[in-house]
């Protein structure tokens, strides 16, 4: 089945499946200032389309979801290299809830953002996001690969900057 991308900027796509009950929703890779109108894709699980419904603006990019807890709740990944060149926009989560400390100083975004999967669609979480520490090398970590684990979350990058696996305490 073909996917058509919500934006005409290269490289982003539909990166996240999130499975609850009898639905398969499918998450957009670009959420904020660079998709106007964010959808999420809801199949049933023979991938037959159900509808399109609301994805909550979320700058940068979602590279990766959790499944869902009993109360829909789940995570995404939530990534941004300073070196990417698409537009974003002012960030609410920034706004409402603060930086991290290794983020106060660089573009770079490495986070694991709370959402709520909803009969409207797919809604912000009012938890703060997990802020992933910035490697003071600089450069970010492209973590696309997500679960949670033990307390806390497991995470792999692509070859960006290197493939590599990580595990993220959950604890705030």
């Amino acid at each position: 089945m073909r996917l058509v991308p919500q934006t005409d900027v290269g490289n982003l796509g539909y990166e996240a499946i999130v499975v609850t009950g009898n639905r398969v929703a499918v998450l957009f890779e670009a959420n904020g200032a660079t998709n106007p109108a964010p959808r999420v894709q809801i199949f049933d699980r023979s991938l037959s389309p159900i509808r399109e419904a609301d994805m909550a603006p979320l700058e940068f990019r979602l590279t990766d979801a959790t499944a869902p807890d009993a109360d829909g709740r789940f995570w995404a990944s939530n990534y941004f290299f300073e070196g990417d060149t698409w537009r974003t926009g002012a960030c609410a989560l920034e706004r409402r809830h603060g930086l991290g400390r290794s983020h106060r100083t660089t573009r770079t975004v490495e986070r694991i953002v709370p959402m709520r999967l909803t009969e409207r669609g797919v809604e912000l979480s009012s938890e703060p996001p997990l802020q992933i520490e910035l490697d003071c090398e600089g450069g970010g970590r492209n973590w696309e690969g997500l679960a949670r684990l033990d307390g806390g979350f497991l995470l792999a990058t692509d070859e960006h900057p290197r493939t590599m696996l990580a595990w993220v305490s959950a604890g705030r």
